[in-house]
């Protein structure tokens, strides 16, 4: 940490660059899993895969990590998933599937806008 002479602290540039270079490869690897969460949801749909419950768990992962790691798009739409498959082990149907494969194209656009931010350079 490095301390501003208004005594707040900041990280230091070393920090900084170490958090970009893991933010990058995040946005790498992104793509890969938002196809992964897409085929599982249409395994859950399907009756297979670990389900609804499962695909819970995962919006709740990704709405944490990619928050974390600065893709805020992509938390906000995982956690529009998650409501949505919420609302769905709340009350399965037609129009809660139609709600969760929504979120899921919208997490997939919201992935391939942050991995392009990362690698043109911005966040």
């Amino acid at each position: 940490m490095v301390e501003s002479s208004s005594g707040s602290r900041s990280a230091s540039p070393a920090v900084l660059a170490a958090l970009r270079e893991l933010q990058v490869e995040y946005g790498k690897v992104l793509p890969g899993v938002v196809e992964k969460l897409a085929g599982e949801v249409r395994e859950a749909k399907g009756g297979g895969g670990a389900g609804l419950q499962g695909l819970r768990g995962q919006a709740h992962k990704l709405r944490g990590t990619s928050g974390s790691y600065g893709f805020l798009g992509v938390s906000e739409a995982a956690g529009r998933f998650e409501q949505a498959v919420l609302r769905a082990l709340a009350a399965p149907g037609e129009d809660e599937w139609a709600a969760i494969e929504a979120a899921v194209e919208e997490i997939g656009v919201k992935a391939a806008e942050a991995a392009a931010s990362v690698s043109q350079g911005g966040s």
